[in-house]
């Protein structure tokens, strides 16, 4: 049988994988995209709103019994009421996830409706990634550093979000553009890139940051599970930052040429997407260890 501490890597790996969609892409459509292309765009991609909205709430859920069996002696604990209400009440972690309990709640309204609010759903959304600055090792520190290492965690986690979650509608808007109109498209790609630029450098200046705040330095001690799985993970974000470089540079001035620079585009950021999804498994598994 799967263990408590397996079950909650892959619980916290479908929450913010689901958070971080929800995140970007209703975060991304509603702020970054002209309304006609929107709207269209949302139609598009209602159904996997609604599936990763209702991920969120369901893992989100499993989690209390996840928590229950991991601070308690077992599965045999995971349904003890006694149990469960100790980690709710008595413990840190209780109040953060009836927090996110509630906020996924908010999503899953937001993105059921027959015309979603993606204004709610990217709100409640990036709420709910926020109160990762409440878990695991953005609590490490105490004092000053303490809070500067929360406040990195949180432009850290909101910006991979706004990346990685962006991609998806980015991606449909690419494959339908002879749908819609030319200068809400173009507008729609300028910002898209605007936006990209500052997102991925934040993340590049604050996962420096998070690595020197919690380890007292910037290079990997190779005998370390942790550093190793994060090296890991910091090699496919260069990938992904090389790939996105050569987007931005090399195909989109293409575009207009019709030499097949549209469907390499696409096919790229699929590949950008595929690989920010490895960052996330990389993330989950190694932060249940403890830094060296």
């Amino acid at each position: 049988m799967i263990s408590p501490d397996s079950s909650l890597i892959a619980c916290r790996l479908l929450q913010d994988a689901s958070a971080i969609l929800l995140w970007g892409a209703c975060g991304y459509l509603f702020a970054c995209v002209p309304p006609t292309l929107s709207s269209d765009t949302v139609r598009q991609l209602r159904p996997l709103l609604a599936i990763a909205a209702a991920v969120l709430v369901a893992s989100t859920g499993l989690l209390l019994p996840v928590n229950a069996a991991f601070v308690g002696d077992g599965w045999s604990d995971a349904l003890d009421l006694a149990t469960i209400q100790a980690f709710l009440f008595d413990t840190n972690l209780g109040p953060v996830w009836i927090a996110q309990a509630l906020l996924a709640l908010v999503v899953l309204l937001a993105t059921m409706r027959r015309d979603p609010s993606i204004g709610f759903a990217a709100l409640g959304a990036a709420l709910f990634l926020s109160c990762h600055i409440f878990l695991g090792h953005a609590v490490r520190l105490q004092g000053p550093a303490g809070l500067m290492l929360q406040a990195s965690y949180l432009v850290h986690v909101l910006a991979v979000g706004a990346w990685l979650g962006a991609l998806v509608p980015f991606i449909v808007m690419l494959r339908h553009q002879g749908a819609s109109s030319q200068d809400d498209f173009a507008l729609a790609m300028r910002r898209f890139s605007s936006a990209g630029h500052l997102v991925v450098g934040l993340i590049i200046v604050t996962g420096v940051l998070n690595a020197w705040l919690i380890h007292g330095r910037l290079w990997p001690a190779w005998h370390s599970l942790y550093d190793q799985l994060l090296a890991a993970k910091v090699i496919v974000v260069s990938v992904m930052v090389m790939i996105a470089t050569c987007n931005r540079y090399v195909l989109v001035p293409r575009l207009k040429r019709g030499d097949g620079s549209m469907r390499a585009l696409i096919w790229l950021s699929c590949s950008e997407v595929a690989l920010g999804s490895l960052a996330l498994v990389l993330v989950s598994l190694f932060s249940s260890f403890d830094p060296a």
